[in-house]
Formats: C-alpha cells, sequence, structure tokens
C-alpha cells in the first residue's frame, strides 16, 4: 500500500505560481479518488489507440496534479502484484509510442522517444508528443514512465495552447520535466 502522505506532489509548482487562480487550478492530491471526467489521465498515444486490452491489475494507486490554464502536470503511482507486473505495464506503454508521427489535415504529431537513466530506477522511459499546426512548431507535452520494483510513476506534462515547441526546446522540455520528477523517483 502506498503511503497516503506520499510525496507525490514533490516538484510540481505551488499554488502561489498559478496564473489563473479558482478551483480547478493549482494543486491537486494526493490522493487515492481522483474525479475523471474533470481531470482525465488518458494517455494521447498513436491513433488514438491509448493502452492495450488485458494489463496487470494494479494493486493500489495514487494521484497527484497540477492545473493551470496554460499547462498541465498529472501523475499516477501505481503499485502491482510484481515487478514483472510493474515491468509488462511499462513496456504496454512503449508499444502504445510506437509510431514516429502522425498527420491528419494540418496537424503533424510528432512521438519523440528519449531515454534517461536514473540511479534509483529500474526503467525510466520518456516520450514528447511535439505538434507542428501546418508546419510551424504548436503545442508539446511529456510522458515518463519510470519503474522501481513493483512500483510505477506515470506522469504527464502538457504545454497548452500558444505554445511553440520544437524539437530542439522538447529535448530541453523533456529533461525539465525529468527534473521535476526525480524527487519523486528517489521516495519510490
Amino acid at each position: 500500500m502506498i503511503p497516503a502522505d506520499f510525496p507525490l506532489l514533490r516538484g510540481l509548482p505551488t499554488d502561489d505560481e498559478q496564473t489563473s487562480p479558482g478551483g480547478q487550478w493549482g494543486r491537486h492530491g494526493p490522493t487515492r479518488e481522483w474525479d475523471a471526467d474533470r481531470f482525465p489521465l488518458d494517455l494521447v498515444t498513436c491513433d488514438n489507440a491509448g493502452l492495450p486490452d488485458g494489463l496487470p491489475d494494479v494493486a493500489d494507486t495514487l494521484y497527484a496534479a497540477w492545473y493551470d490554464v496554460a499547462s498541465a502536470h498529472d501523475r499516477q503511482l501505481m503499485v502491482f502484484a510484481s515487478a514483472d507486473e510493474a515491468r509488462t505495464w511499462a513496456e504496454s506503454v512503449s508499444s502504445a509510442f510506437s509510431c514516429e508521427r502522425e498527420t491528419e489535415g494540418d496537424v503533424t504529431v510528432f512521438y519523440e522517444p528519449y531515454s534517461e537513466r536514473s540511479k534509483s530506477a529500474d526503467l525510466v522511459q520518456a516520450w514528447v508528443t511535439r505538434h507542428e499546426l501546418q508546419g510551424r512548431p504548436g503545442p508539446a507535452g511529456v510522458v515518463h514512465v519510470v519503474v522501481k520494483e513493483r512500483a510505477v510513476l506515470l506522469s504527464k506534462f502538457y504545454a497548452g495552447e500558444g505554445s511553440q515547441v520544437d524539437r530542439e526546446e522538447s529535448a530541453r522540455m523533456q529533461d525539465r520535466q525529468f527534473n521535476r520528477i526525480a524527487a519523486v523517483v528517489n521516495a519510490m
């Protein structure tokens, strides 16, 4: 069981850093109960397929997030029955991001994989989903999946509308987001 006071909010902005004060903005959690209708945790994957069916069951989950009108940080810490099940779940995310790009109309989405090394984790995977609108840089997001023994951290960041993220900036964005979750990974 994950302790209720696990530091899942570490590295996220504080409520004072939000640009739009109000009910849904700022920090949320950590909590075991999550309003998925209000704050969806779905992954935007190749063909919008999501994760495959038949994945191992999660034994325990803790959620935390920080939202602002311009960006979103979602975190989900899961514990599985075994380290093998945790790795299986994490590898399914990798297969869901296996395409390099998708184009629909004027929008091209690039799925750029990154690898990170961590002395305190068994496996770290990362992807930047970068949008181009009519060939110009647009919004982007970063997904990290970190496995440590039976635990899996799923961390998502989205730089919303108005952001312009090119390939060079996406690498810096991935590094910044990995640094934001480092304290959580160390505590896993």
